[in-house]
This record gives C-alpha cells, sequence and structure tokens, in this order.
C-alpha cells in the first residue's frame, strides 16, 4: 500500500481576472522602469554633484531604485501569472514577496521619518539645538 501523496490543487483565474492582473502588470512595469531611470539620473546628479544635494539624490535614488526593481520583479510575477498555466498560485505569491519588500522599505523609511520628526519637534519645544554651541 502505498502513502497518499498531498498536492496542492491547481489554481487558474477566470479570463476578466487575468486580464486585470495583466493591465496592473502592465501599468508596474512601466512604473517600475521609469522610477528606475530616474534612479539613474538622481545617481548621475550625485556623482557629478558632490554636495549636500547630491548625498540626498543618492539616498532618493536608493530608495526608487529599490522600489522600481521590486515593482518590475512583481510585475513579471503577475505577467506569469496571466502567461502560464498550472502555477497561477505561485506566482501570485512570488508578486505579494515583491510588493511585500516595497511595504517593508516605505514602512522603515516612515518610521526613521516619524522618529526625527518627533525629535525634531521636541527640541523645538525644548528650545534645545541640533548643532554644537561652537556652530
Amino acid at each position: 500500500m502505498t502513502a497518499p501523496t498531498l498536492t496542492t490543487p491547481a489554481w487558474e483565474f477566470t479570463p476578466q481576472q487575468n486580464f486585470m492582473l495583466g493591465r496592473l502588470a502592465q501599468r508596474m512595469r512601466v512604473v517600475g522602469i521609469a522610477l528606475m531611470v530616474l534612479a539613474a539620473l538622481l545617481g548621475l546628479r550625485a556623482a557629478l554633484g558632490g554636495d549636500a544635494i547630491g548625498l540626498l539624490a543618492v539616498q532618493a535614488g536608493i530608495v526608487l531604485g529599490l522600489t522600481g526593481f521590486w515593482s518590475v520583479r512583481a510585475a513579471a510575477e503577475l505577467s506569469s501569472v496571466v502567461t502560464t498555466a498550472g502555477a497561477d498560485m505561485d506566482h501570485l505569491m512570488g508578486a505579494l514577496g515583491e510588493i511585500r519588500k516595497l511595504y517593508e522599505l516605505q514602512f522603515w523609511i516612515f518610521l526613521v521619518v516619524a522618529l526625527l520628526l518627533g525629535a525634531t519637534l521636541l527640541m523645538a519645544i525644548t528650545g534645545a539645538s541640533w548643532l554644537p554651541m561652537a556652530w
């Protein structure tokens, strides 16, 4: 007697659902590529500038580059949902994994900004300064 095997049933989306996912994938791909181009331009600005604005350009470029990269990867997974058969759920979960990375990045950025804003407000209320007294 053989042991029963556990398999997950294949899930396939309807043509209407595939259309929606395909359209979303197209838009995500375009936005992702645009963000990566913008990140490259910011990197070029930083390389040519060498000033404080250049440092901000590097930071913004990194965030935009990662956002664009993960958007393009999520779009590829969503496109695979539409163009393949038998692995829709795997591709959908892959897309969600890339989207999760986007929101993890945003979560931590917003947390740091909120902490800095809170510290700035506290210093403004108490009259403290970010800079040493000699400046």
